[in-house]
């Protein structure tokens, strides 16, 4: 996780806000790509916020507050490990952003409605994810949102800032909770939406 930590505070003091937009070297291509996958990623979330209409709201990786600013929520926060990410996000959200680590959430168990996660989890090894999982489970009291790519890719190893660090996680299995919806982006997007229920949560969660 430090690999990715420094790889982006690095391109937040080159590129500014502009940091997670160009990509690939081709602009052109980059703004094109990251308008339409914003596009669909605030979709899926405002779908997630109009059926569970929670108080408060988590995002976990909130990155520079693409989704988040968008929120409608009392309570919003986000968590990121970049904090020159940071700096950027809390301009231009209106809530609270906090340096943490994904495995550690400084947060009490079931403080937030609904929490959720975009293209964050795929970058999350396998002998962590579970960790993170489980942390987002506990911090969350009705609702989880995972916005990530379908697991129909092979991992990558190779450095992070070479396109590496991609990991193919089954989020359902991941989770083991009750499905409320699924939600698919366009196939060139190769990601999907999955909102999690855990009213159920505790003495009654599936083997």
């Amino acid at each position: 996780m430090k690999e990715i930590r420094d790889y982006w505070e690095k391109r937040a003091r080159v590129h500014g806000k502009s940091a997670s937009t160009y990509m690939s070297g081709n602009k052109i291509y980059d703004v094109f790509f990251n308008t339409l996958m914003t596009f669909f990623h605030r979709r899926h979330l405002r779908a997630a916020l109009q059926s569970c209409k929670p108080l408060s709201v988590l995002e976990v990786g909130c990155g520079y507050g693409r989704l988040l600013s968008t929120a409608n929520a009392s309570l919003k926060v986000g968590v990121d490990i970049s904090l020159n990410i940071l700096h950027f996000a809390k301009n231009k959200c209106k809530g609270a952003v906090i340096l943490a680590d994904t495995q550690y959430l400084p947060f009490r168990s079931k403080s937030f409605d609904l929490t959720y996660t975009c293209v964050v989890l795929q970058h999350v090894p396998y002998d962590k994810i579970g960790a993170v999982v489980n942390e987002i489970k506990r911090v969350t009291n009705r609702h989880i949102l995972v916005i990530e790519p379908l697991p129909v890719f092979k991992h990558k190893d190779r450095p992070y800032a070479q396109g590496g660090y991609l990991f193919p996680h089954d989020y359902r299995k991941l989770f083991n909770l009750p499905i409320s919806w699924n939600l698919r982006s366009p196939k060139f997007l190769r990601d999907e939406a999955i909102l999690f229920s855990i009213n159920t949560y505790g003495n009654k969660m599936r083997d």
